[in-house]
Formats: structure tokens, sequence, C-alpha cells
């Protein structure tokens, strides 16, 4: 049977990140499908302009929705929809790549290898880990809830599809229902694995130079209140 990874990207107003992602990944997706091997890029787009969606018209390979112009809600709408019509079947994927569209989309080749032999894989910006934002936020994932890991609120992060709960078994951790929003959702997923004993791998990546998203970064009150959240619940809950 043929296998299924698909690569979530939310985004708003990053036309030439998207085209970017596709340059990068075009001729590997499609060398995969003489592999049995389909790829599917799930495309969330928060853009008010119809830009994004001409360019994903053209590969039969890109699944286009609309967005709401909230990061969270469009990456749970991302991997709800991840699924795909394969030789007139309904197919749910194997491995799943959440990232967004600033992330070096080559890495993901690596990522999806690596989810042969990780439940998990987190990804880390290899030029930003001395920031004071990422030493703050990385003790206080680390310390308290207990990650460890290099960047913790990574948004560049793969899952098999047994730990999203495409495959429901033991290791299912219920990603589709995150209470947090923002880069916290992304440390309530680990924080959740790390809970199931999940064997969690890492992937370093460099940026790509000069390109950035456009979600609105100015949310550290809201990270803190997740963050206290988050805490909370894994006392109680997890």
């Amino acid at each position: 049977m043929k296998m299924l990874s698909s690569i979530v990207i939310p985004t708003k107003d990053e036309e030439e990140n998207i085209r970017l992602v596709i340059e990068k990944l075009e001729d590997w997706i499609r060398n995969q499908e003489s592999l049995n091997h389909s790829v599917r890029i799930v495309i969330v787009d928060d853009t008010p302009t119809r830009e994004i969606e001409r360019i994903a018209d053209k590969y039969k390979w890109i699944k286009y929705m609309r967005g709401n112009d909230n990061y969270g809600d469009s990456v749970r709408k991302g991997l709800l929809m991840s699924g795909a019509w394969i030789d007139g079947r309904l197919i749910t994927p194997d491995k799943i790549i959440m990232m967004d569209a600033d992330h070096p989309a080559e890495y993901c080749i690596e990522m999806l290898n690596m989810l042969d032999s990780y439940d998990m894989v987190v990804g880390y910006d290899t030029e930003k880990q001395k920031a004071i934002e990422r030493r703050v936020t990385r003790w206080l994932c680390n310390n308290i809830l207990g990650v460890n890991l290099k960047h913790p609120t990574c948004g560049f992060i793969g899952f098999t599809g047994e730990v999203l709960g495409f495959k429901s078994t033991e290791k299912t951790i219920g990603c589709m229902n995150t209470n947090s929003k923002y880069d916290m959702m992304h440390v309530e997923m680990i924080v959740k694995g790390r809970n199931k004993k999940l064997d969690i791998g890492e992937i370093p990546f460099y940026p790509i130079v000069g390109t950035k998203h456009n979600y609105n970064m100015s949310r550290n009150k809201q990270w803190l209140i997740d963050f206290l959240k988050l805490t909370i619940r894994s006392m109680f809950w997890f």
C-alpha cells in the first residue's frame, strides 16, 4: 500500500516563501511517486489576497484552504485535513510535518527519514539559540515542564501518524485537541509525548536568510498565560 506523508504549512502574506518551499521540494515529491510514496503539502492561508491560492492551484500535490487569521486554528485545520484521496481511497498520513513557510523546506526530507526511527522529531534553529527570548523560553520549558530540547517552541516538528491519532495506538497523544495557542501549542504536544515516553529526536537547521513569517509575533503575554495553564495541566491531567 502506498505511504502518505503530509507537510502542513500555516501562512500569511508569504508568497515568496511558499514559492521557495515548492522550489526546494518539487522534484523530490515527483520522484517519490515512483517509490510508492505520496507527499502532499497542505497550505492553510490567512493572506487577504488570493496570490498563494493561485500558486497552489498549479500543483496537484498541494491542498489549499483558507484560515481565519489564527495560527493555532490554522495548524489544527491543516492537521485535520492532512489526508488524501489516492487510488480512489481516503488515506491518512503515515508521517506529518508542521512547519512555517520561512523554514528551510529541504530539511523536511531528512525529518521524514528520521521518523522511521523516532515518534516525533523537533527542529532547532542553529542561528538563534543565544537570543535572550529563546534562552528564557528554553529554560522555562526544559526546567519546569521537563521538555529537554534545544528549541522546544520550534514550529518545525514531525510526527508519525500514530502519534497524531490517525492510526490510534498507545502512542497517540491527541494533538488535535491542544488547548494552547501559538508556540505553546508545539510545547504542549511535546509535553504529552514526554509523558507517553515517546522517542523524540532533534534536527538542526539553518534558517533562510532574509525571510520571515507574518503572523503577529507580539504575543508574549499570551505565551506566558498558555505556559502557566500548561504547567498546571501537566501536574494534574497528563
